[in-house]
């Protein structure tokens, strides 16, 4: 990502059902927030319309070792998934 990455930075994971091997499981992403230098987003995991993963993250933009801003591409990228 424009010789940047993302890491985590804070992680809330709630396990509500499970599920086993050979189940077939869809899994949705919602980004709920863009910030200058991180992003936070939501995941779940559902089978068959029934929720049994929800994990929400924050993710810290990083160049070098150091925190940074976001490079405007990557910005468009995500901003495009918001609208």
């Amino acid at each position: 990502v424009n010789d940047g990455h993302f890491v985590v930075r804070r992680l809330e994971a709630e396990y509500i059902k499970p599920a086993k091997l050979g189940d077939l499981i869809e899994v949705k992403n919602e980004l709920l927030e863009l910030k200058k230098a991180s992003l936070i987003l939501k995941q779940m995991i559902y089978k068959e319309d029934v929720l049994l993963f929800s994990m929400t993250s924050t993710l810290a933009y990083v160049k070098e070792g150091k925190p940074s801003k976001i490079d405007e591409e990557t910005k468009a990228f995500f901003e495009s998934l918001l609208h």
